[in-house]
């Protein structure tokens, strides 16, 4: 039986996949052909990818919370190390949307890495 704490977040889970796929692709490649659009258009496909990348780091974020809830301990030292490494390049993945949206909302950064 699951706890109350790991139902939360895997709806947590749901709800932010909802509110990305309702939204649809806002932002990626608008900001790489901004060109010929305005200043108001492309601060707003700014923040829309802002958002995305935000929304994404904290899927990121619960899908290792939901890891380290869920996954037992059990399994060879090798199983168990590769599991950490997945776990943290996850963790990095996160951090990395993050400062990114950070820098999209902050303006420093017009057009985004791949």
């Amino acid at each position: 039986m699951k706890t109350t704490e790991l139902l939360d977040v895997e709806q947590a889970l749901q709800l932010i996949e909802h509110v990305l796929v309702r939204g649809g692709d806002d932002g990626e490649h608008l900001i790489a052909s901004c060109t010929s659009i305005k200043d108001e258009e492309k601060g707003l496909a700014q923040r829309r990818l802002a958002l995305r990348k935000t929304l994404r780091s904290a899927t990121n974020l619960l899908t290792v919370a939901h890891r380290l809830m869920d996954c037992p301990t059990e399994g060879t030292s090798k199983e168990l190390a590769i599991r950490m490494k997945a776990t943290i390049d996850r963790l990095k993945i996160s951090a990395r949307g993050a400062y990114e949206a950070g820098h999209l909302l902050i303006g420093v950064r017009t057009t985004p890495r791949s």
